[in-house]
């Protein structure tokens, strides 16, 4: 991974852990209540707060969960704060990167080798 991904991906993960952070204090939470309910040690929920560690989506469900919130509802309230670009991308902001016969290929928007992972999406039209 090349240091411009790495700091790429940081940003991201920093972006995540202070939202579940923010999170976690508005519901009047320790650290170490809230990562007793999720499961997991306070040492690793502090962690994925400073944005050091990246959750699996397990971990963070369940990190959610003990939070009462659910995956949905914390994501998009990322977006809604501007902290979640990047994360969350609605229909009409992905770009067509091919379209032939019934067939198109979205793709994320911004600048693919700015992407750690380019993620494609396919759509094909019913066959009659």
């Amino acid at each position: 991974m090349s240091d411009k991904q790495a700091e790429i991906g940081n940003t991201e993960e920093v972006g995540l852990g202070k939202h579940l952070r923010a999170l976690r204090t508005s519901r009047g939470l320790s650290v170490r209540s809230a990562a007793g309910g999720a499961g997991i040690t306070p040492g690793g929920l502090s962690q994925i707060e400073r944005g050091e560690k990246t959750p699996s989506l397990g971990a963070l469900r369940k990190i959610l969960g003990a939070l009462g919130t659910g995956m949905a509802e914390f994501f998009s309230s990322l977006e809604r704060c501007g902290e979640g670009s990047g994360i969350v991308f609605r229909s009409h902001q992905l770009t067509t990167v091919a379209s032939s016969e019934g067939v198109s290929l979205l793709g994320l928007p911004g600048a693919p080798e700015k992407r750690v992972i380019q993620l494609l999406h396919e759509t094909y039209a019913p066959r009659h």
